[in-house]
């Protein structure tokens, strides 16, 4: 009899009913799709986190490049501070380089040898060569808050290598 009661209730809808099922198979659809796109957004505004920062860098390092080129052409170690605008903060431009700037710091002449002219060798140069100075130019980019830093030399010269009065 109790086989007999428990078919009656499979049959009649009580324990068979399967709308319970679709509202379940419903709330964990919608639990995996609100987290498939939080995981999407999370990981869109990283990677945009990324690329600021990385332009920032390049901005950066531009700025570096254009303390260098202005060092190149304006270094002159008989002058003073070398001919180049030091220890302060310099523009590049406001039009096509918003926020960057770049600073040269800390001149020193190089403790390795004297280079040879461009051309000659050590031994054909002839009493000659070109001195050796070392430099840190920094650069910035306020806009995206990044700063890069590199240590470069500059060769100053013909100058005269011997102890020689000429």
């Amino acid at each position: 009899m109790n086989i007999q009661h428990n078919e009656t209730m499979l049959r009649s809808g009580v324990l068979g009913s399967e709308r319970g099922f679709i509202l379940l198979t419903a709330i964990i659809s919608c639990a995996i799709i609100i987290a498939l796109g939080f995981m999407v957004v999370l990981l869109s505004t990283e990677d945009l986190k990324t690329s600021v920062s990385s332009l920032g860098e390049k901005r950066a390092l531009a700025a570096v490049e254009s303390g260098y080129h202005i060092t190149t052409q304006t270094f002159d170690p008989m002058t003073a501070n070398f001919g180049v605008p030091m220890n302060t903060w310099t523009n590049v431009d406001a039009t096509y380089a918003p926020g960057s700037r770049y600073r040269i710091d800390n001149i020193t002449l190089s403790p390795f040898a004297a280079l040879p002219p461009p051309g000659y060798s050590m031994e054909s140069s002839q009493g000659w060569g070109m001195a050796r100075y070392d430099l840190a130019v920094s650069g910035e980019n306020t806009t995206y808050k990044t700063e890069e830093r590199v240590g470069i030399g500059v060769a100053y010269g013909p100058i005269s290598l011997s102890l020689v009065y000429k």
